[in-house]
């Protein structure tokens, strides 16, 4: 289990180290986006163990995150259509607001691999 914490713990410093040397770090924070994912796949995995008291926790939960993340996309996406129209300078508007959804999808997996490496398949 030490080995699966430390190898958790290199991957998320390996994720920040590729964040922080690629460029602007600002692009790749945004709390609304990982407050959706995180919250999404914490309801998800509580009321799932409610209902299933035999499922691994931590496995599901990256699991959850994953799917999460593609909500959280799609509802970004919605907002950023809805923000356009005839006044809006697309080519200023439209990079920022989708890399604004994508990060949903970044956290989602992100997540994923720390639990995959905390809690292997079987």
């Amino acid at each position: 289990m030490l080995i699966s914490i430390v190898m958790a713990i290199c991957s998320i410093l390996l994720m920040l180290f590729a964040i922080v040397t690629g460029g602007n770090v600002e692009l790749t924070f945004n709390l609304p986006a990982a407050i959706t994912v995180i919250g999404l796949a914490v309801l998800s995995t509580i009321g799932a163990k409610a209902a299933n008291p035999q499922i691994k926790l931590i496995r599901y939960f990256g699991k959850s995150a994953i799917r999460s993340g593609w909500i959280g996309f799609i509802i970004g996406l919605i907002m950023v259509m809805g923000m356009i129209n005839q006044d809006t300078i697309l080519i200023e508007f439209l990079p920022k607001g989708f890399s604004i959804c994508l990060l949903t999808i970044l956290y989602g997996y992100a997540i994923n691999i720390v639990t995959a490496i905390l809690s292997p398949e079987d």
